[in-house]
């Protein structure tokens, strides 16, 4: 499902880039690319983990938030589900880094970027608060969804910031250049 969806939103972006995209190669914009990597591979790791705690059923093995009163010491008190729920909530402190490095990256990028990465910081503090609220609500619903849902925003909003950093806007002169290539290799494979 979260393939299908970064599908989805890749082609979403690029569909509405239309004919403005161009693929644009600089140094500044490869190591945004970098960061975006990163920060997709580290937030797609998190979401596989994030199913696995709930498939496993430690989803209430900790039932106090931040720390976790059935096991105060990471990986050393507690049984299997206490550890799974910890290797869950330290990825997410890694993610938070790296969601954090990325936006410091993007916020020197074009506007689309900027925008890109303020939306991944807010969506990632309100990610973290209603992880919280899943344990300070006793799991509901209503939290467990938003929960979810804000983790596949996430992951979207990553797909749709790095196919923005893929193609930049193209100027008129970049267009028209670009126009005038296909018309001459169009001319040259006719006349062959």
């Amino acid at each position: 499902a979260l393939v299908l969806l970064a599908a989805v939103a890749a082609m979403t972006a690029i569909a509405w880039r239309g004919e403005r995209r161009t693929v644009v190669v600089t140094p500044q914009r490869a190591s945004v690319l970098r960061a975006l990597l990163v920060a997709s591979v580290v937030t797609y790791m998190v979401l596989i983990w994030g199913a696995y705690v709930v498939k496993t059923g430690a989803s209430t093995s900790c039932i106090s938030w931040p720390g976790c009163s059935a096991a105060p010491t990471p990986f050393v008190d507690g049984g299997l589900a206490q550890t799974i729920q910890w290797v869950h909530r330290l990825s997410v402190v890694i993610e938070g880094a790296v969601i954090g490095w990325t936006a410091l990256v993007l916020r020197r990028g074009a506007p689309s970027l900027q925008r890109g990465a303020w939306a991944l910081v807010w969506l990632y503090g309100a990610q973290v608060l209603v992880g919280a609220l899943n344990i300070w609500t006793d799991f509901s619903a209503a939290a467990r969804v938003t929960h979810l849902a804000l983790a596949a925003t996430i992951w979207a909003v990553l797909i749709v910031t790095t196919v923005a950093a893929w193609y930049g806007e193209a100027s008129a002169d970049t267009r028209a250049a670009s126009t005038r290539g296909a018309r001459t290799r169009e001319e040259q494979s006719a006349g062959a």
